[in-house]
């Protein structure tokens, strides 16, 4: 008769609880090291965004100057920091209103940035011109960018 002997072999399953602790304690400290360029990155990302909403409210207060024949405001305000874009408004006891729809939402200025101007109004006029002015965005790393919107009404981007 044979006979079949059958062996069998002993790995050890799984990892031990050493090397899951070296590998937790690796990705902490690469996730450390992350956390502070990623938050960086954001606050940037949040500065662009504020600077190109800002940018394209003041276009469209500009063609709808022109295309409705009213005068439109941008106007900065203080408690929170905020800008909106107010309208010409007829037969009404204030001059200037809330434009229509999401236009005329505030907008609100985002913890950490600033919005610098030297005038609080900026004005757009049925004839395509406009408040000659220039605007600094920044954040609390000091990164900035500035608009011009020039007496054409042309938003232009400046470097310094």
């Amino acid at each position: 008769m044979v006979s079949h002997e059958t062996r069998h072999f002993s790995f050890p399953s799984g990892f031990t609880l050493i090397e899951l602790l070296i590998v937790t304690l690796i990705i902490a400290v690469l996730a450390a090291l992350a956390v502070p360029r990623f938050r960086s990155t954001y606050d940037q990302f949040r500065l662009m965004t504020l600077k190109d909403k800002f940018s394209r409210l003041a276009q469209t207060a500009h063609e709808l100057a022109m295309l409705e024949s009213k005068t439109y405001k941008m106007v900065f305000l203080e408690n929170p920091p905020s800008f909106a874009l107010l309208k010409e408004m007829e037969g009404g006891e204030e001059p200037f209103g809330p434009s229509d729809g999401n236009l005329g939402r505030v907008q609100i200025i985002p913890q950490g940035c600033k919005v610098m101007a030297y005038e609080r109004e900026i004005y757009f006029y049925p004839d395509g011109s406009a408040t000659r002015i220039e605007v600094r965005f920044e954040n609390a790393q000091s990164d900035h960018f500035n608009l011009e919107i020039s007496a054409a009404g042309k938003i232009n981007e400046i470097d310094n």
